[in-house]
């Protein structure tokens, strides 16, 4: 069996994950549904990551504090108590079981914060390779969990690290009541082969791909300020995680006539260009060579690929495509890699998106234009449409699932 390293609430490296999670872990009580311990932990957590030197430095995990805030959980778990009727008593599931994914490798907290206020215990797997970003975050952690009034949450708390090994995964998914999977299909596929409870409920997040589209009219009408605010906002759905993140767009779709859609989006690649040299965007020399290996990967396939932008670490890198093969971009490559097209009207969209796209960030678009898009594609793919600049806020309703409806159980009492 791998060696097994527990990070939180304390450290430890051991060969037996029973040491860890044994049965007085498992099978001691639960606590209350949106307890005033649970709130006041993750608020206190958030105020530990706005004062600390390194993670209040990380835009990342400043977004991560302000979503921990009391005032913001407070009403998530008043929106959530609205939607469950008198006759229906919301309790926790027990033990969560949680895989963390490698490539946005903060992510889990979001998840791990709407189990706690579902009351459940839990483990948390995260990758081996713990960088600047994440060490300074479990060092946070450490500092808050392990106060004298937060006992209650350390002892139903587990976050560890291990290399792939299915015995632990196979233990730890025997006796799971929940178990939440990042990290994309093969990682849900290696999980779930693991017996569980019949009723255990898994929540997997696979692959997903996700877009942005700007009416390319609405785009051309506004002034320079405006028009370098709203490309900054795509910036930071973009280059936070460096395009890693499930959420961040792939590819952009500029929606007019050809001709406004070529100047809208000469104007908007120029100002990302701009952003860029503003902010000494650097990008490692692996980075570089990936987006160029995705090229010729891409180029292969017998895509209809032409280079607006070659690979250069101080630009973007943007190859315009067919609409009719935007279906065929199969996964991320990331650092900047954008995929352009160009549509004449937002219902092609019906056509081209696929079971697998997650989120769709916009510009221009009325409500009434993108409801009616969504009523359209009935479920044939994306879960979420948002502004630009939104495309990473983590939500209560997230790739389909309403978490706190998934993260709790409901007894009937008549």
């Amino acid at each position: 069996m791998s060696k097994i390293i527990q990070i939180v609430p304390k450290n430890l490296l051991t060969d037996d994950i029973k040491a860890i999670v044994n049965n007085d872990f498992i099978s001691q009580s639960r606590l209350e549904p949106f307890s005033d311990l649970t709130i006041n932990f993750l608020n206190q957590l958030s105020r530990e990551i706005l004062s600390d030197s390194v993670t209040s430095k990380i835009p990342e995990l400043v977004a991560l504090a302000y979503f921990l805030r009391k005032s913001n959980i407070i009403n998530i778990t008043e929106n959530f108590k609205k939607t469950i009727p008198d006759t229906e008593v919301t309790v926790p599931l027990g033990v969560c079981f949680q895989i963390a994914p490698s490539n946005v490798d903060t992510i889990f907290m979001y998840s791990w914060a709407f189990s706690l206020l579902a009351g459940n215990s839990n483990i948390i797997r995260i990758t081996q390779n713990v960088g600047e970003q994440l060490s300074g975050l479990l060092s946070v952690i450490n500092r808050v969990i392990n106060n004298p009034d937060i006992e209650e949450i350390r002892a139903r708390n587990i976050i560890l690290s291990y290399s792939y090994d299915d015995n632990i995964n196979a233990y730890l998914s025997s006796i799971a009541d929940l178990r939440i999977i990042w990290g994309g299909d093969s990682t849900v596929q290696n999980i779930r082969k693991h017996l569980s409870k019949p009723t255990t409920r898994d929540i997997a997040f696979a692959d997903k791909i996700s877009y942005s589209i700007i009416e390319s009219k609405y785009f051309l009408s506004l002034n320079d300020q405006l028009l370098t605010e709203k490309v900054r906002l795509f910036y930071n759905d973009s280059y936070y995680f460096d395009q890693m993140a499930c959420s961040s767009p792939q590819v952009v779709y500029f929606v007019g006539d050809d001709k406004d859609n070529q100047l809208a989006s000469s104007i908007f690649w120029s100002k990302l260009e701009e952003i860029l040299i503003s902010k000494g965007h650097f990008e490692h020399i692996s980075v570089s060579m990936n987006k160029l290996a995705y090229l010729y990967e891409e180029s292969a396939s017998g895509m209809d690929l032409r280079i607006q932008s070659e690979v250069n670490p101080d630009k973007p890198t943007i190859i315009k495509i067919a609409k009719e093969d935007v279906q065929k971009i199969v996964s991320i490559c990331g650092g900047g890699y954008f995929h352009q097209c160009f549509l004449a009207d937002i219902s092609e969209l019906i056509h081209i998106i696929k079971h697998n796209d997650q989120t769709l960030s916009y510009l221009g678009f009325t409500p009434e234009i993108l409801k009616n898009l969504a009523k359209s594609l009935n479920g044939k793919g994306i879960d979420r449409i948002v502004p630009v600049g939104q495309a990473l806020a983590f939500m209560p309703t997230w790739d389909g699932f309403s978490l706190l409806n998934h993260f709790t159980k409901r007894v009937v009492v008549i």
